[in-house]
């Protein structure tokens, strides 16, 4: 019996031991200002399926991108004013202005995957969850699989030279008319629409904040739409340079000048306080698109140089550009910055690291003139030139 005992307590002596929890290591916080990436269903899990890469214009991709400068292919038969999206098999859309090559293009490894009659596109192409190909051309929106086969056309009552085709969270499609928003589903059906109460004529380019709630509209100042209740909440300022860009705790940034006049980057929560203001640059109403990297780092551009801000606005540093700014920046999900220029009659591609060391430098091999927007993933930056038939990828 005694014996039994002595077993019974050592099994369970032995029984304590193994349950003891093991020493986890602490959780580090993440640091003020940090971006995760927003999760946004309607659009396709690819490194760029839109405009400034998502529904928040941050101009940061998901994937890498390039790592060495060297250009990895050329593609010189399409015409466009339009930018470039990536599917989620590396394929890059883009869509053609030319009313002689009216047609949207795939294409893959630097050879034509297919192309389809399209219209005239100006507007950069969005890819969505469902891996369908959303493009607009005049007052039209086509609708394309990734073979290129015409799913669906939808005619836009009214549209105002629209920037992108802009999808809300749930899938609707959003698109400015005449100082009217329209919001259809993704059979064109008209769902709702808002006249615009603001007194400031509205713009072509669009915003998300990250909860789908609310709708940022450039033009002469910055709307602010929400979009649960379905009214304009505020408008703040004066002329805008670009879009807006919001970030994961839904503050809001753009160029703008303000009622008193004062001119430069704003940064405004969603209820319209302003976090700060920065104005210390030559180059105003020239500036850039924005972008934001995963530090909460903001980068833009003016006619000379490029500028790094702090989460709070405060300058980190500012570097000349090698040539004139094309107006499109981006960052990869590295924290590497590409800025795309004009260089005299060739266009540049310049990679930064966070601290505004030169990684390297692309120039054309050919006379070019730089387009509307440039895409990163895939271990590649994309860019679309002017007029001049050529779309190159470096790698």
């Amino acid at each position: 019996m005694k014996r039994n005992l002595i077993l019974i307590s050592a099994l369970l002596l032995a029984v304590f031991l193994s349950c003891k929890e093991e020493p986890t290591d602490p959780v580090t916080p993440k640091p003020v200002g940090w971006q995760d990436d927003v999760p946004w269903p309607s659009l396709a899990a690819s490194p760029w399926p839109m405009f400034r890469a998502d529904a928040q214009n941050t101009g940061r991709s998901r994937h890498s991108g390039a790592g060495t400068g060297v250009l990895d292919w050329r593609y010189d038969s399409v015409n466009t004013q339009s930018g470039v999206t990536l599917t989620i098999d590396t394929m890059v859309i883009t869509g053609s202005s030319d009313r002689n090559m009216p047609y949207i293009y795939s294409i893959l490894n630097g050879n034509l995957k297919w192309k389809a009659f399209a219209g005239q596109i100006f507007s950069t192409p969005t890819i969505a969850s469902d891996n369908l190909i959303y493009s607009i051309a005049g007052n039209t929106l086509n609708v394309f699989s990734l073979k290129g086969e015409l799913k669906k056309s939808i005619l836009f009552s009214s549209i105002y030279s629209q920037k992108a085709v802009y999808m809300g969270k749930e899938g609707s499609i959003y698109y400015i008319g005449i100082n009217k928003l329209y919001v259809l589903n993704n059979s064109g059906d008209l769902l709702w629409s808002l006249d615009n109460t603001t007194g400031k004529d509205w713009g072509n380019e669009l915003c998300f904040s990250p909860d789908g709630k609310t709708l940022y509209i450039n033009g002469m100042g910055l709307a602010s739409i929400d979009l649960i209740n379905r009214m304009v909440k505020w408008s703040f300022g004066q002329f805008m340079t670009h879009c807006a860009m919001a970030d994961v705790q839904g503050n809001v940034y753009f160029h703008a000048s303000d009622d008193s006049g004062h001119t430069g980057l704003f940064s405004l929560n969603s209820d319209k306080e302003l976090r700060w203001f920065f104005e210390d640059y030559p180059g105003k109403g020239q500036e850039s698109y924005l972008a934001i990297d995963s530090e909460g780092n903001i980068y833009f551009d003016d006619i000379l140089n490029l500028y790094s801000l702090n989460y709070s606005g405060k300058l980190n540093w500012s570097i000349p550009l090698i040539g004139n700014s094309s107006g499109f920046i981006a960052v990869d999900r590295e924290g590497f910055i590409y800025s795309y220029c004009q260089k005299e009659n060739k266009i540049a591609l310049t990679s930064y690291d966070v601290k505004g060391n030169t990684r390297w430098t692309f120039i054309s091999p050919d006379p070019v003139t730089s387009g509307n927007g440039i895409a990163v993933g895939y271990h590649r930056v994309y860019l679309p030139t002017w007029d001049s038939n050529i779309i190159f990828s470096v790698k």
